[in-house]
């Protein structure tokens, strides 16, 4: 029986740019830090129904506390698309590495889960702009 070492590692939390998941992961990467980002379905309903992957928490990437990442820390806040590495006092804010594991089987488990706001049949109602008021039914 072989068993193999595997180091488990906590992860620290970021906070990206507006709209800058994908970007601050993208240029983490490029420098040999190991990023998450828990996605998850969107439904979008303009002219027809669409769905897209966004961010589960908007403005938030996790980067594993590896040896790696401890040795060049100084380089994440200048990182592109990164606002700033969460911490308390000098101290990074950690996401325990259970966490991040849980959240990825969660996303693989449901990743193609998708919960419309509407069901065919609704009433619904404009809420703002030129079309406010009028109300129709949700057919998609």
């Amino acid at each position: 029986l072989l068993m193999i070492n595997k180091i488990i590692n906590n992860w620290w939390v970021l906070q990206t740019k507006p709209q800058g998941e994908l970007s601050a992961m993208e240029n983490l990467k490029l420098q040999g830090f190991v990023t998450y980002c828990p996605l998850f379905n969107k439904e979008i309903i303009r002219r027809r129904q669409v769905r897209l992957k966004d961010s589960l928490f908007p403005r938030y990437v996790f980067v594993e506390a590896n040896k790696t990442a401890k040795a060049t820390i100084h380089l994440i806040r200048s990182t592109f698309g990164v606002s700033q590495l969460l911490k308390i006092g000098e101290v990074p804010i950690i996401a325990p590495a259970s966490l991040i594991e849980s959240m990825k089987q969660l996303e693989v488990q449901h990743g193609d889960d998708i919960t419309s706001s509407f069901k065919p049949g609704d009433v619904v109602s404009i809420q703002s702009a030129i079309y406010q008021g009028l109300e129709g039914v949700y057919q998609i």
